[in-house]
């Protein structure tokens, strides 16, 4: 009978010396004054050790090969309740629910072939599996961001339970409930309770593959090869890319809960009032698009704004679920992520090429902030004085330019180097500024385009 964590008992290889070793090896990194109870495990351990080798009254072949299954399915719950960083009230009830099963097998008197005996030992076997999960699901529960797997009530029951982790306390009062055949915890001072099969439900929904299917395309924006503009079209294509990722729903639920860039939120968190306007905008498209989270008919403001914690569960759960919200969260992830990278790196790039320019001797500069100055004045001039013929402007470095007009008032702008000789070139009269003059006489051009 295959358990996990199996695959060779500790039965006759363990005692209460190596196991009060491997305790306070465990809790070498908890708080010192938790020593007593790592001592408790200890003594605990023996106990269980005690009722492990206890005979089974074994009179058939088949009573012996009872006995050899359950001791290897309880083989396995030692090694799963006793190693590593343990939940404390978990492991003591999680302990006795083991002990109250196997005892029933023990002590059983009836057909051992029947159904009622075989339950017996699938529960059993269920109970050595979910104690060697306890610490692979506290773990992710202490390092996942709560508020990605509840809200709430429920975000403060998964809080305390990771404190009681942490620890080693029993604030949510773990019990094992008989009926339910699951462990149970309760939020402090209420009657909201979580079993394990849910924690374990909701830690299983975070997925790193939309995330990093979403970072691809952000990485894609950011990048820009193509070097296009953020234009509608642009964003038809980035939205079109995460519509096609929504179809899994699961990865649109962990990409709802990762942080929008340069923010300490998500699109989930938006929904649930940390930012209002994108909370609007999201309930405003989900009514115009005739959404019904409750199946109670279209959703309106009204019951947008009047949102239970309970209710807003259940609108996360149909964004989640419901195909016609895809194409909503898409344009959400392409206005409020993607665009977002688009200026992050049209930024690097532009203070990479600026950086890749080669730098500017002081004298260099100093002839930069002349020829600006040339251009300035000289524009100034074009624009301020009445163009009678003979007017002149000067330019950069001693030059200028005078008017001079033909019998058929045609004007023409000559230009003059600093020692007065006409130069080879001229420019024709705009009553606008001649863009070749100004940057002729501001120096920053040497022939006319």
């Amino acid at each position: 009978m295959a358990t996990k964590g199996g695959g060779g008992s500790l039965l006759g290889k363990a005692d209460s010396t190596l196991a009060g070793g491997s305790f306070r090896e465990a809790g070498a990194d908890r708080p010192a004054d938790l020593s007593k109870l790592y001592q408790r495990k200890s003594d605990k351990f023996d106990d269980f050790l005690g009722m492990v080798n206890e005979a089974f009254d074994t009179q058939t072949k088949l009573d012996k090969e009872i006995e050899a299954e359950t001791k290897e399915i309880l083989g396995a719950a030692e090694k799963n309740l006793f190693s590593g960083k343990i939940h404390e009230g978990y492991q003591d009830v999680s302990f006795n629910a083991v002990t109250a099963a196997a005892n029933k097998i023990k002590d059983f008197k009836g057909d051992k072939n029947s159904l009622e005996f075989k339950k017996m030992q699938q529960k059993l076997t269920r109970l050595a599996d979910v104690a060697g999960q306890n610490e692979e699901i506290f773990t992710k529960l202490t390092t996942t961001k709560l508020s990605s797997i509840g809200s709430g009530d429920d975000l403060k029951l998964f809080k305390q339970m990771a404190n009681d982790y942490n620890n080693g306390t029993n604030v949510s009062n773990v019990a094992y409930d008989e009926k339910l055949g699951d462990y149970v915890f309760t939020l402090e001072g209420t009657d909201v309770k979580k079993t394990m099969s849910e924690l374990q439900d909701s830690l299983s929904t975070i997925d790193p593959a939309g995330p990093l299917a979403s970072a691809e395309i952000l990485a894609d924006v950011a990048k820009n090869v193509n070097k296009r503009e953020f234009d509608n079209a642009y964003q038809a294509d980035i939205t079109n890319r995460y519509k096609k990722i929504f179809e899994d729903s699961n990865k649109k639920h962990n990409i709802m809960l990762e942080d929008l860039p340069g923010k300490d939120y998500s699109l989930y968190d938006a929904i649930d009032g940390k930012d209002t306007g994108i909370q609007t905008e999201i309930f405003d498209a989900l009514i115009g698009a005739k959404f019904d989270y409750d199946g109670n008919g279209a959703d309106t403001i009204e019951e947008y704004n009047n949102l239970t914690p309970d209710n807003l569960r259940k609108l996360r759960n149909a964004i989640k679920s419901g195909p016609e919200s895809d194409g909503i969260i898409a344009k959400m992830m392409t206005k409020y992520a993607a665009q977002d990278n688009y200026k992050i790196g049209r930024d690097l790039r532009e203070k990479n090429e600026q950086e890749s320019k080669p730098k500017l001797s002081a004298a260099a500069r100093q002839e930069n902030f002349l020829k600006n100055q040339a251009f300035n004045k000289a524009l100034e001039d074009y624009k301020g004085k009445s163009h009678e013929p003979g007017m002149t402007i000067n330019g950069y470095g001693g030059m200028a330019a005078k008017l001079v007009y033909d019998e058929n008032e045609k004007g023409t702008w000559f230009v003059y180097n600093k020692d007065g000789r006409q130069m080879d070139l001229d420019f024709p009269y705009t009553k606008e500024p001649n863009e070749g003059l100004i940057n002729f006489l501001s120096g920053k051009t040497k022939t006319l385009k």
